[in-house]
């Protein structure tokens, strides 16, 4: 019922914006590099893209995640980008992510991507599985789907928000000592 509410083509959609937006971000990363280009500009925008495409699509993830954990990772999210902004208008230390940052955008991947697979795994099955093999193997679809759609996403996303917090608290720190 649940994964009915998404219609196949708002799943795909999301599966195909998720692959764009890590692609795109990837290409933005290596070229830069490779090309010496980096700039404290694009060090800000960079991160700041990237919060504003994993809230958008946390976003749509309420119903699984619920609004707490939602507008927590807002809060947090949008602390760490103020932060950046005043070390940049005050032009103190580096707005490099920290080793937190970089593994919670991992889990915020994996809470995104484990929601879109379960969501279109349970689409498909419910459009191709024959009946009679759905109401066979019923409870162990059921039990794969609940894990996929509803335990697997927020216990990932709540990861995610305790190295966001561990994140801000470090620059902070390291903002204080320079």
């Amino acid at each position: 019922p649940f994964a009915q509410s998404f219609s196949l083509l708002l799943t795909f959609a999301l599966v195909w914006l998720m692959g764009i937006g890590l692609l795109s971000d990837y290409l933005d990363g290596h070229l830069a590099r490779k090309y010496q280009s980096q700039s404290k500009l694009g060090a800000f925008l960079d991160p700041l893209a990237d919060k504003i495409f994993y809230l958008l699509i946390f976003w749509f993830m309420i119903p699984v995640l619920g609004k707490t954990l939602f507008f927590l990772t807002l809060a947090v999210e949008t602390l760490l980008m103020l932060q950046r902004v005043v070390k940049l208008s005050l032009g103190k230390g580096e707005i490099k992510a920290n080793i937190f940052g970089k593994v919670k955008a991992v889990f915020q991947f994996s809470a995104i991507f484990s929601f879109a697979f379960g969501l279109l795994l349970a689409q498909l099955i419910d459009i191709y599985l024959p009946l009679e093999y759905r109401w066979q193997y019923n409870e162990l679809i059921i039990k794969s789907m609940e894990y996929l759609l509803f335990i697997l996403p927020p216990f990932l996303a709540t990861v995610a928000l305790i190295l966001s917090l561990a994140s801000l608290i470090g620059q902070i720190a390291k903002f204080k000592k320079s």
